[in-house]
């Protein structure tokens, strides 16, 4: 506690945002690490605040008021050394552990493609900054005044985060001509999920559109009443409250202005997700286990996972219109389909299904024998060998032993350093039914490993790394981690026929402490089928 009066970070605030649900989860972890969290029961201000948004950098130290409902952190307390762990913007490395990985980089740099190379020793991901993975508002100060707020304990019960979220405003009245939820927080496509999955027609808005006198973002959910049972207007309160989102009821299909409404074109059916998995021998099981936990546990969806080595032999396909491979062995996956299981899979897309697949299945589907996408990996192409083939012979102190030449086959700089879990801000395409629901252009996403996307040539690349400053958190490798992430694709998607192909860089439900980018795989989910 005498630690945080000496250091920059004193307080953390954290903001509900469009999604109280999303920011109640984060502080539930908090409590259940015995960080101590109130909320604000008035607005107050402080006159050194940095925003997340800036990075760890944080910006200059501006002033700025947070109303009352925030939940603060302080880091005057027993636990603030795990406070400031999970929460600061960027932990940083042991100077003396950083330059060794880099002195093991430049030796390893010198050696021949077919030489012995040293192993960077690195345990696990690099970053982990709670509000940047769980995708909510938040902000440092530098100071930490008395403010009007009361301690938050952790409530009992199944899902304590919807407790703490407070209940959701559901329908006011019976809707007339139709019910809107927007696709605002990660819990509403677990609403149009249930809702589909009871037989209810649901909507999406292809546009923004206007009802009720407001605009609604394209990606809103619409239920018209005229073409759902009556039942409807019992069954929408309760499962609305169950997830946690806010439901209106629309009296009319007129707009009041010249923008699309709700009985336009604009406004398309979403078609009920029967969603296969991957599982067993060559899939991760941690991915295996998120994904599992987001289907079961928080959406609430059925679905059904298959031993990678009975994928092949499949011929009920078409009982399904989604299908995940999470992050596993591309080799593996190819050879347990076979050459005839491509060919099936590739068929069944084609026909309206949507495949979706990360890290090593995403790899999967750029294999030779595949070929699902015009996607490649950043330096796949390259050679392995320098263009220069001069001999270098000047070693640094801090590098020796080291071999005092290069070799004619070291590595060229072409192909990107595996990454040990970073953050970096990916711009979105909020035109593109994946990011439906994403109200600002960037995306803060994890980057693990070495497989960067090169851009699709024949599809469409909805989340991308083209801004200035891409590096937000964790660890890099100085004049290659960032000089070829720039211009590559984090998420790629490619129409077949009536299907598409999904692809991501790494896995949008990472152990499920990634929160913020889950939501584009319920997009992919809900929107990528087309059948």
């Amino acid at each position: 506690m005498e630690e945080s009066a000496r250091e920059p970070l004193r307080r953390v605030v954290l903001l509900p945002g469009s999604d109280p649900l999303r920011a109640a989860e984060l502080v539930e972890v908090l409590l259940r690490s015995g960080v101590e969290v109130r909320r604000a029961t008035a607005a107050f201000t402080s006159a050194t605040a940095h925003s997340y948004a800036a990075g760890a950098s944080g910006g200059r130290a501006a002033r700025r008021s947070f109303p009352a409902g925030a939940w603060i952190v302080d880091m005057a307390q027993p636990q603030k050394r795990m406070a400031r762990a999970i929460l600061e913007p960027s932990a940083q490395l042991d100077a003396e552990f950083v330059r060794e990985q880099l002195a093991r980089r430049a030796r390893n740099s010198r050696r021949g493609e077919r030489g012995e190379t040293e192993g960077y020793q690195f345990y696990d991901v690099t970053a982990w900054a709670l509000p940047y993975t769980f995708g909510v508002e938040a902000w440092w100060t530098e100071d930490a005044a008395a403010v009007s707020a009361e301690p938050v304990t952790l409530p009992a019960g199944d899902e304590p985060a919807r407790e703490l979220a407070g209940p959701a405003q559901v329908a006011p009245a019976r809707a007339r001509t139709a019910y809107l939820f927007a696709n605002d927080r990660n819990s509403a496509a677990g609403l149009a999920m249930a809702l589909l999955g009871r037989g209810y027609r649901v909507g999406v808005a292809t546009r923004p559109i206007r009802a009720e006198g407001r605009s609604w973002p394209r990606g809103t959910f619409v239920l018209r009443t005229e073409r759902n049972d009556p039942s409807i207007h019992d069954s929408i309160g309760a499962l609305a409250g169950a997830f946690g989102v806010g439901v209106a009821a629309a009296q009319s299909a007129w707009t009041d202005s010249g923008a699309a409404g709700l009985s336009g074109e604009d406004v398309v059916p979403v078609r009920a997700p029967r969603i296969l998995v991957a599982a067993g021998e060559g899939v991760s099981a941690t991915e295996y286990g998120a994904l599992w936990f987001l289907l079961e546990r928080v959406l609430r969806v059925p679905f059904t996972p298959v031993r990678t080595a009975a994928l092949g032999g499949m011929n009920n396909l078409d009982e399904y219109n989604v299908i995940i491979f999470p992050n596993g062995s591309p080799g593996r996956y190819e050879s347990e389909l076979g050459e005839s299981g491509v060919r099936n899979f590739a068929a069944w897309i084609e026909r309206g299904g949507a495949f979706i697949g990360w890290q090593g299945g995403a790899r999967f589907a750029m294999r030779r024998g595949v070929d699902w996408t015009s996607s490649r990996l950043v330096g796949e192409d390259s050679g392995t060998s320098r263009s220069d083939s001069t001999r270098d012979t000047t070693v640094a102190a801090d590098q020796q032993p080291a071999p005092p030449l290069v070799s004619p086959t070291a590595p060229d700089g072409s192909r990107p350093i595996s990454v040990p879990g970073a953050i970096f801000r990916a711009a979105l395409d909020q035109g593109h039914w994946l990011t439906w629901g994403y109200p600002d252009g960037e995306l803060n996403v994890m980057v693990s490993g070495s497989s960067f996307f090169k851009p699709s040539r024949e599809g469409s690349n909805p989340v991308v790394f083209t801004a200035d400053s891409l590096h937000v958190s964790g660890f890099t490798w100085p004049g290659n981690t960032e000089r070829l992430l720039r211009g590559s694709s984090w998420a790629v998607v490619e129409r077949k026929g009536r299907g598409s192909v999904v692809l991501f860089a790494a896995s949008p439900v990472y152990r499920l402490f990634w929160r913020s980018t889950y939501r584009l795989l319920t997009n992919a989910m809900l929107f990528g089928t087309g059948r």
